[in-house]
């Protein structure tokens, strides 16, 4: 049995072909059916596949394995002592020899029997076949391995090698070589050749050939992997990533010093080939760090984070650094051109930087592009400010938008940028150029259309500094606008000239201080002149001198920004006579200044001292107001010096002592400034009532600031000789005046905010003192409305008035004065007129108020209701009703009831005039508005008066405006009261249905409503009584059509009862006429009824006798006569 084992897949089939599946296809008795043909295909396939079998194994092991032909075909001839014998490589046998490599191998006796048992057979060309198959295989292997060079990887596509790959292809070289080396020396290989020799075959001397080749290689790989392992430190400081980028330069020159030392030493090395290969393999190792550093992803972050600023410095340092590269290596080649003169670098630098080149164009294009975005990216706030400036500023934001959507267009590649293998980028940049000097192009004109626009020199230069200098510099923008600052250089030059006559014209008027009323008292400069009216606010010196610096201002501000133009532009005439003219402005300018500054130092020597010697204070003979003396030359100098230290400029000792002392002078003046305006203020705010009663305190105070007005100077302090500097005169003067102007203030202060507090109490009088409700009310309620909201008013006032009686008191106890003093006695009079005034227009506000309701004009202007209810009824003759028995339920009682029914008049509940007939007198409109005025004028008696035990009733009385308004109320009143009459006289007409004694005016109705017939009968005339009844039916139509609600000014009159009981009169008219009526046709019908019984009763009498005819004809004529006074039978 046979045991297979293998450490992988693969060893497994070798080992598997070779000891079951090889034994078995070469076993003569498996083939006696295949044919001589089959089984050389065979034989010849399947030792094809265990050589490729053999080749992979070592492949998955990192070997160049050579193929030993399997031991059933090995074939050693005679001849091959010739090949052992040899010189070369082969000639010196091993010692001590390697195992065979694969289990294929064979033991040198082994393939020795099988050559001699096979020698001479027919079978010996077949094997000699298999043995000359194993040596090409072993050639093309060996050739393979030696034709492998560093410079054909560089040439593959997508393949970018480094010093490490260049290091790792020598180390597997030579790797590879030692491998075939050591199988070459084995006793398998060894007998193969021999037998091959021996046998004549032609492959043997061109294989031994190979084998010299396979020996020098080894050795060259072997010598430059030593050498080439030296650069390693290095290249792994340089792919480890701990040196940053744009520190790599100063590592370039290490490295290629070991690159020199590797040309000089290592003997396979020094070629032109090589050096090419390694110093492509470095620019591709630093191609590789720089992506790392700036990436294509990294750089459309940073823009996308408005941080397009690092990616420019990121870009300008990769330029920087390749840079450093060339140039180190230029300057070593120069070295080795020295060092080794038979041995040079001649080598093209596009050899070698060709790639290096490309890169760091694409990192030129890249920079190009972001500068581009870092160039416009503040073009969308960019606003322009010009006449058309918001037309310019929707141009530029377009522009800008425009530009953002090229950049979008860049931002999508799908490739890096960064990538020079990716060949789009060039077609991409190309349409972003094209694009970016279209909007270039836009721009321009823009920019030229806001410098015509622009109506100053300044503003011109401002619209330029809008936009960065990259961005004005860039050609297209700076060609387009080439003629607009020639143009705009031009007119800065003018401008100068300009600025020039300004300070010839302007630099000998007096610069003065503005007086007490606000007008300079010398020459002012205008506005149009060249001087900004805040200068007016500055001290004359400290005026000039800013004047100056505007000048120097105005000709410099653009100067700064002149200088940043192109020096093409400033190399012209135009430009160098405005640089002549500006330097001959700034040191006219600069000598004024001076000028000026030793003026001011003349006038601090000659006023600083004589102004401190005069008072502190100074009163005005007329009115006694109080001034605080501190001259305006000083105020000046202080100002001076402060403002001369703000421009930076050098101030006198003199000016400097006062000026150490502002915070002391602003201190004294100021507290010297409350007393005075404390004092003036109380002198102003007296009035003559009040005044009597303050003068013991202002004189107490003149008392104490006498000694400020006469003898104390601002000089007083430095003549107290022997003081503490912590209590100084002044400072005990001020202090003592203020202890008395604050007890003066505090006096006037409690009587003024007591003034005040009765002021505002009295003015919080001034509100109505009564209300309306929206809808209309009755009398009573309106009357009990109004002493209800009265009442808790003039609760209120009432109080008020002894808070007014207690701040009274209050101030004469802060005045300290007697209550029978005179001044007292006026003062009180004088608050009395105040409280008066008050109460007179709380009342006033009142009638006005209820004026205004019941003026008809406001009430239809306010679109009001009427306020008060008024009722129209018909009154009743209570001597001939029964008690308690109203029109209407007369009406629907018998005709005996109805007879006893009497009214007089139609009246108005309540009343409408003064009521003094009524079982209550004062229940009429009239004595309703009498009520309200008098109970206005009660609240004159809520409280006493001030100056005495009486009320002000009297003064409410005697006010004429007061009458004025009670007359209108009563004129209102009488309006609404004509109305109403008129009101009233439409019902007035059918005043004879209840005026009338109805049964007299019946009575006689009925004697005369008769007509007599031809018979001699007395019958009712029914046209007469229908001609009544029909009378009185229209009454009842027309008054239903009567408005029941009439609104008449301020009243609202209800007519609905006068309506019912002038209805329910003429429903008693009808109905009296139709009983009348009726009873008469039941009587004559029921004496007709005994006529007819009484003629029916004789008609049925037997006649006896003629005389009997006689009574019978009579009888005939009785009923005729009795059927003519039937109502409406007529004659016939």
């Amino acid at each position: 049995s046979v045991e297979l084992g293998g450490s992988n897949p693969f060893e497994h089939l070798e080992l598997l072909s070779s000891a079951v599946i090889l034994p078995i296809l070469s076993n003569p008795t498996n083939q006696r059916k295949w044919g001589e043909m089959t089984s050389q295909e065979v034989t010849n396939s399947f030792h094809s596949l265990l050589s490729s079998t053999s080749i992979l194994c070592g492949h998955v092991k990192g070997e160049t394995r050579l193929p030993v032909p399997p031991a059933e075909s090995a074939s050693v001839p005679a001849s091959a002592s010739a090949l052992v014998n040899a010189e070369g490589p082969l000639s010196p046998v091993p010692t001590a020899v390697p195992p065979p490599l694969g289990p294929s191998a064979l033991s040198a006796n082994h393939t020795s029997s099988i050559y001699h048992a096979t020698r001479g057979t027919s079978s010996g060309v077949k094997r000699q076949q298999v043995l000359e198959s194993a040596i090409m295989t072993w050639t093309n292997q060996i050739k393979n391995i030696l034709k492998q060079d560093p410079a054909t990887q560089l040439s593959l596509g997508g393949v970018h090698p480094t010093p490490t790959d260049e290091l790792e292809f020598w180390q597997a070289k030579a790797k590879s070589l030692d491998d075939i080396f050591e199988q070459l020396q084995t006793s398998g290989v060894r007998f193969v050749l021999r037998a091959l020799d021996r046998s004549g075959s032609t492959y043997c001397p061109p294989f031994a050939r190979l084998c010299k080749e396979v020996f020098a290689s080894r050795e060259e790989a072997v010598d430059n992997a030593k050498y080439l392992r030296t650069l390693q430190p290095w290249v792994r400081r340089f792919e480890s990533g701990g040196i940053s980028f744009p520190k790599l330069a100063k590592y370039f020159s290490p490295l290629l010093q070991v690159v020199v030392l590797i040309w000089k030493n290592c003997k396979y090395y020094n070629t032109a080939p090589r050096l090419v290969a390694l110093m492509r393999q470095i620019c591709n190792l630093l191609i590789s760090r720089a992506c790392q550093y700036v990436s294509g992803e990294e750089i459309f972050r940073l823009i996308d984070e408005e941080e397009s600023s690092v990616v420019v410095e990121q870009l300008r340092s990769v330029l920087l650094v390749g840079g450093a590269f060339k140039r180190t290596y230029l300057d070593t080649r120069a070295q080795v051109a020295k060092e080794c003169p038979q041995n040079p670098w001649r080598v093209q630098n596009n050899a070698i930087f060709f790639r290096l080149d490309r890169f760091l164009e694409r990192c030129y294009d890249v920079l190009d592009f972001t500068q581009a975005i870092l160039h416009f990216s503040k073009l969308s706030k960019t606003d322009v400010g010009n006449t058309n400036g918001e037309k310019l500023t929707l141009l530029l934001h377009d522009i800008s938008r425009d530009f953002d959507t090229t950049i979008a267009n860049i931002k999508t590649v799908e490739y890096d940028v960064m990538d020079i293998d990716a060949a789009a980028f060039e077609a991409d940049y190309t349409a972003f150029c094209r694009s970016v000097k279209d909007i270039e192009w836009r721009l321009s004109t823009v920019i030229g259309r806001a410098l015509d626009d622009s109506a100053s020199i300044y503003g011109r230069f401002q619209l330029l500094g809008l936009f960065s200098d990259p961005l004005l510099s860039r050609p297209t923008i700076q060609n387009e606008l080439e003629s607009k600052r020639v143009e705009l250089i031009q007119a800065y030059g003018k401008d100068l000239r300009a600025v020039q006559d300004i300070y010839l014209k302007q630099r000998d008027q007096q610069f003065v201080d503005r007086d007490a009323s606000g007008s300079d008292r010398g020459i002012g400069i205008g506005i149009g002149m060249g001087c900004d009216a805040n200068l007016s606010r500055l001290p004359p010196i400290s005026r000039a001198l800013s004047w100056c610096r505007g000048l120097v201002d105005r000709a410099e501000l653009p100067m700064t920004k002149l200088r940043h133009f192109d020096a093409g532009l400033l190399d012209r005439e135009e430009a160098k006579e405005v640089f002549k003219t500006h330097e001959v402005l700034m040191a006219s300018l600069a000598e004024f200044e001076a000028q000026k500054i030793e003026q001011w130092r003349h006038e601090v020597e000659s006023a600083s001292g004589n102004k401190l010697t005069l008072p502190l204070l100074h009163r005005n003979g007329s009115n006694r107001r109080l001034f605080t003396n501190f001259d305006p030359a000083l105020v000046r100098l202080l100002r001076e010096a402060k403002y001369f230290l703000l421009l930076n400029l050098s101030v006198p000792q003199q000016a400097m002592d006062m000026f150490r002392s502002t915070e002391m002078f602003r201190k004294r003046t100021g507290n010297l400034d409350l007393i005075v305006n404390a004092h003036n203020s109380i002198l102003d705010r007296l009035l003559p009532v009040e005044k009597p009663l303050v003068d013991p305190y202002l004189a107490e105070f003149d008392r104490v600031v006498e000694r400020g007005i006469t003898s104390l100077t601002w000089k007083s302090d430095e003549v107290s000789g022997g003081r503490s500097s912590s209590s100084t005169p002044i400072d005990d003067f001020i202090s003592e005046a203020m202890e008395q102007i604050r007890r003066v203030e505090g006096v006037v202060s409690t009587m003024k905010t007591n003034f005040v507090a009765i002021e505002g109490i009295v003015a919080r009088w001034n509100v109505p003192l009564m209300e309306r409700k929206s809808k209309p009310m009755e009398k009573e309620d309106f009357e009990a409305e109004c002493r209800n909201y009265q009442s808790s008013r003039l609760v209120a006032m009432k109080d008020s008035g002894k808070q007014i009686h207690s701040l009274v008191k209050e101030t004469n106890s802060a005045l300290g004065v007697s209550n029978s003093s005179s001044d007292w006695r006026c003062y009180l009079e004088f608050v009395d007129a105040v409280v008066t005034e008050g109460l007179s227009t709380s009342v006033e506000t009142s009638l006005s108020f209820l004026l205004h309701q019941l003026d008809p004009d406001s009430i239809q202007r306010d679109g009001k209701l009427p306020m008060i209810k008024v009722m129209l009824d018909l009154a009743r003759d209570t001597s001939t009703s029964a008690a308690g028995t109203t029109p209407t339920a007369a009406a629907a009682t018998s005709q005996s009831s109805r007879k006893q029914q009497r009214w007089t008049e139609l009246v108005f509940t309540p009343s409408l005039s003064l009521d003094c007939t009524g079982p209550v007198e004062g229940e009429g409109l009239g004595d309703m508005i009498d009520g309200i005025v008098g109970s206005l004028m009660h609240i004159s008696t809520l409280f006493k008066r001030l100056d005495c035990d009486g009320t002000y009733m009297k003064e409410l009385r005697s006010s004429p405006i007061l009458n004025g308004y009670s007359s209108l109320l009563f004129d209102k009143h009488h309006e609404a009261e004509e109305g109403c009459l008129q009101l009233k006289q439409q019902y007035e007409d059918f005043a004879y249905l209840w005026t009338s004694d109805l049964p007299s005016y019946f009575a006689e109705f009925c004697r005369k409503a008769t007509i007599t017939t031809d018979g001699g009968c007395t019958v009712l005339d029914l046209e007469q009584f229908d001609a009544l009844i029909r009378k009185c039916k229209a009454v009842q139509t027309t008054v239903e059509q009567f408005d029941s609600i009439a609104d008449v000014g301020w009243l609202r009159v209800d007519t609905s009862p006068a309506k019912q009981q002038i209805s329910a009169c003429a429903a008693l008219w009808v109905d009296t006429i139709t009983s009348h009526m009726l009873k008469t046709v039941l009587t004559t019908m029921k004496d007709h009824h005994a006529f007819v019984t009484m003629v029916q009763n004789g008609l049925q009498l037997k006649v006896v006798d003629t005389s009997e005819i006689g009574d019978t004809g009579d009888a005939e004529d009785d009923a005729r006569v009795e059927a003519g006074s039937v109502p409406g039978s007529g004659s016939g």
